[in-house]
């Protein structure tokens, strides 16, 4: 009886672990769709839990590239972030740290410096809108000059940020979709429609969509600049831009400026 007992408490714990870490392997390109081994940009562990999915993506090095937890996930590529999610550089460095709640990023998020050295921290409210809390960066340079002031017996006024780019240091980030890359992917095709007069007329290209990200992470002056294809192709990328979160803005040494960006839209014909 207790060696029948003792094999199935071994049999059920040895079929839990089996549950526990079964995992599906996919490879997806750029955009975040599944395809070879040999085209692919990231390789995507998807683990399955009791209540949730992690997906772990990593670079062909085998570096981490981003950790999330998600509400679904399916072997064709597609995500519902739902949970803590992290991006990384591929040294290892953390890159971006947020969270997101069916799919929209939600409280706070911060952004890292590839050296690891300076961070933007921001804040995102139930409605998307993004805002900026403080730059580490920033943060560290007024401290630096109010030293070199007091010092000198000086103005803190008169010590500028050029004296930063004199010593030849730039720390720059590009103005970026809540979440990254992925973020902005999984956004753009849950919202596209491919229009119907171009698919009816088996219309296809690529349209490329220009647009500025103010200092507030807003985006405006959106227009097309390729050549028109027409049949509301154009129509249908820019709507999607229009309809975006609030990006986070680009900076440059901890000051937030407009950044010019573009995204380019590939329409093509299903089989």
């Amino acid at each position: 009886s207790s060696m029948i007992k003792s094999a199935l408490l071994t049999v059920f714990f040895f079929n839990s672990i089996l549950v526990l870490y079964a995992q599906d392997i996919i490879y997806i390109d750029q955009f975040c769709k599944k395809t070879s081994s040999s085209s692919a940009a990231y390789k995507r562990v998807i683990d399955k839990q009791k209540h949730s999915y992690v997906v772990k993506d990593y670079f062909l090095s085998g570096r981490l590239f981003m950790d999330a937890t998600c509400s679904s996930a399916n072997l064709q590529g597609k995500i519902v972030y739902d949970g803590k999610c992290n991006y990384y550089y591929e040294d290892g460095k953390k890159r971006i740290d947020g969270y997101f709640l069916n799919n929209h990023p939600l409280g706070i998020w911060k952004y890292f410096s590839e050296d690891g050295m300076d961070s933007i921290t921001t804040k995102f409210d139930e409605n998307d809108r993004q805002i900026v809390l403080e730059s580490s960066y920033s943060n560290r340079l007024k401290k630096e000059n109010k030293e070199k002031s007091l010092k000198n017996g000086s103005d803190s006024n008169s010590v500028s940020e050029k004296s930063n780019e004199r010593s030849g240091k730039i720390i720059a980030i590009n103005a970026e979709f809540p979440g990254g890359k992925q973020a902005l992917e999984q956004y753009i095709k849950g919202d596209f429609h491919y229009p119907k007069e171009a698919l009816s007329r088996r219309i296809s290209g690529i349209v490329k969509i220009y647009f500025e990200v103010d200092k507030t992470g807003e985006l405006e002056n959106i227009k097309p600049l390729s050549q028109s294809i027409g049949f509301g192709l154009e129509e249908e990328a820019m709507r999607i831009i229009k309809n975006m979160p609030t990006w986070v803005p680009a900076s440059q040494n901890g000051k937030v400026g407009k950044q010019r960006r573009s995204i380019p839209f590939n329409y093509t014909l299903p089989n």
